[in-house]
């Protein structure tokens, strides 16, 4: 699944969005950065509440990333934010909003955090509580609250450094189709039935991506968004990882050496990747 999404990005990418170019170009600065924020410590994973142990290994190195766009010559700046990641809380938001207000006068309604929703990421502070049914050990805790705070820094740290990043860029806007997402809601004569495959079902198979480009054409960063739950590994898998949109955006950086490629999930919360399964699925 994953080289129809890349190789959909690359045309769109190569062509699409070049279109731009016949044009006389408005330049707006842009800038991208990225950090690792694969956990130092063993930690519980998010996503699934069956598993009861802390991961040890990670089978892929995850990221956080940001994108800024705009001055105070071009309306002002706005940062996107993404994190490989089940998803934040609304204190790791605050606090994130709150630290580049003080430190790059960011305006509040200017900054979005955007996760994958990867089911193979660590657990957040007060995100999802009630997910394994039980309280955690307090030393599984623990890590859980040192990572929250090592992503939370992290997350100001890259913001920080796309902003000053930022050079005249062009931005391109074009929208693809990836068919891999399905309905996982099972239904009988209208009556829900449980999680499976629903052809029928209904799913969104866009592919919007918005590029930056510098001056010079050089790909500086890509967005892209699809609706699709990060749920290729299963629950039996207890190893930190990016599923598909982390191999998804990695296949797109070896492509354009230097740029930076963020993807953001959009509307799927009742579709899942097919077929699922372990590492290799992934990969393909």
């Amino acid at each position: 699944m994953l080289p129809r999404l890349c190789l959909l990005t690359c045309v769109l990418l190569g062509s699409g969005l070049s279109a731009i170019a016949h044009a006389k170009p408005f330049l707006i600065p842009v800038g991208a950065a990225k950090v690792d924020i694969t956990p130092e410590v063993p930690v519980r994973l998010s996503g699934y509440g069956n598993r009861r142990v802390e991961a040890t290994e990670a089978a892929q190195r995850i990221w956080a990333k940001a994108l800024a766009i705009g001055d105070e010559h071009t309306g002002g700046r706005a940062i996107l934010l993404t994190a490989e990641n089940c998803g934040v809380t609304p204190a790791i938001r605050d606090e994130v909003a709150k630290r580049l207000a003080d430190s790059i006068q960011l305006p509040n309604e200017r900054l979005a955090i955007s996760v994958s929703h990867s089911h193979t990421a660590p657990c957040l502070t007060n995100w999802a509580p009630f997910l394994f049914g039980m309280d955690l050990p307090a030393d599984h805790q623990q890590h859980v609250d040192q990572y929250t705070q090592t992503l939370t820094d992290k997350l100001v740290e890259v913001a920080k450094m796309a902003a000053r990043n930022q050079r005249p860029a062009t931005l391109g806007w074009a929208q693809g189709r990836v068919g891999f997402a399905i309905n996982r809601r099972v239904l009988q004569e209208g009556v829900w039935k449980g999680f499976g495959e629903q052809q029928d079902g209904p799913v969104d198979h866009s592919l919007p991506i918005l590029a930056a480009r510098d001056a010079d054409g050089k790909l500086i960063a890509v967005v892209a968004n699809y609706a699709c739950h990060c749920t290729t590994l299963g629950g039996d898998f207890n190893q930190v990882a990016g599923d598909w949109a982390g191999y998804a955006q990695e296949y797109i950086e070896q492509d354009h050496p230097g740029a930076i490629a963020l993807i953001t999930i959009g509307t799927g919360a009742d579709a899942n990747p097919s077929p699922r399964g372990g590492l290799e699925v992934c990969q393909r």
